[in-house]
């Protein structure tokens, strides 16, 4: 929704030269595999197009989370979005604040963005860790109930 927007208001104000959109896709990509939006028609079409864009990196934050989730920029497929940069970006909102994504998003030279890319990395090791322990009780209770269930009767 925002990408129709920018386009819709570029065609009435002034700011992006005629085709710069185009850059945004990176983003349009990131933002509707992350939002698990389905993937066809012009969904499918940003995506494709911002994979592309995504292989030409040009924003330091996202080349460096790329390089920390050991994401090879030719090869980026839809799979390292929703698998790979997304989950590091979701992590700093959910165990601290979401500003740390939006720095590396914003970040404007390459140690700024590493740093930034770090520290997501950091908070997505900490929330998988939070996770697989959650799950673990859930089967150390779900298997208790199994047994406690057996035997009553």
């Amino acid at each position: 929704m925002a990408f129709k927007l920018v386009q819709a208001l570029q065609t009435e104000l002034d700011g992006l030269p005629d085709g710069y959109e185009k850059w945004l896709l990176d983003l349009v990509a990131l933002g509707t595999v992350c939002d698990i939006v389905t993937l066809a028609d012009e969904n499918r079409a940003n995506v494709y197009w911002g994979l592309e864009v995504l292989k030409k990196q040009k924003r330091p934050g996202l080349k460096a989370l790329m390089s920390v989730a050991g994401i090879e920029p030719e090869k980026v497929n839809a799979r390292h979005l929703g698998f790979g940069l997304g989950p590091r970006m979701n992590a700093a909102g959910r165990l601290e604040t979401a500003q740390y994504a939006l720095d590396m998003l914003t970040a404007s030279d390459g140690l700024e963005a590493l740093e930034a890319s770090e520290k997501l990395e950091e908070l997505n090791t900490k929330r998988r860790s939070i996770q697989d322990e959650i799950f673990e009780e859930a089967c150390q209770q779900a298997n208790k109930m199994a047994i406690s269930t057996e035997c009553w009767w």
